[in-house]
C-alpha cells in the first residue's frame, strides 16, 4: 500500500467523525475552547486506538467466530434499527434540551461510534 492509499483510507474513515463534529457544533451554537478540544482529543484518539484494539481482538477471536460472524454483525445492525423505531413510536426523538455532548458519558458514546468503522 503507498502513503497516498493508507491516507485516502484515513481520510474517509474520519468523515464520519468530521460530520459528527460539525453537527455538534452547529447544535451548540457558540463553542468554547474546551468543548472543541475536548472532543477533537476524544474523537483522535479513538480514531487512532480503535484500528489497533480491532486488529488485536479481531486476531484473537478469528477462529471462534468465523463461520458466523457475519450473524453478529446483523444481529447487531437489527438492534440498533429495532431500538431507532422503537424511539421514533415511543416519541424520543423529538428534540427537547440537549446537555452538552462534549462531556460525560454522551461524549464517550460519540467517540466510540464514530470509531467503530475504523
Amino acid at each position: 500500500m503507498t502513503h497516498l492509499e493508507i491516507f485516502g483510507i484515513a481520510v474517509a474513515l474520519a468523515m464520519d467523525a468530521a460530520s459528527v463534529a460539525a453537527a455538534i457544533s452547529a447544535s451548540l451554537g457558540r463553542c468554547r475552547i474546551g468543548q472543541i478540544l475536548r472532543l477533537s482529543f476524544h474523537f483522535g484518539l479513538f480514531q487512532a486506538a480503535m484500528p489497533i484494539a480491532g486488529w488485536y481482538l479481531g486476531r484473537a477471536f478469528y477462529i471462534a467466530i468465523a463461520g458466523f460472524d457475519h450473524w453478529i454483525a446483523f444481529a447487531l445492525l437489527a438492534l440498533i434499527g429495532g431500538k431507532m423505531i422503537r424511539d421514533y413510536f415511543d416519541g424520543k426523538h423529538s428534540s427537547s434540551a440537549m446537555r452538552d455532548p462534549t462531556r460525560g458519558a454522551s461524549l464517550l458514546v460519540l467517540s466510540i461510534a464514530t470509531s467503530i468503522d475504523a
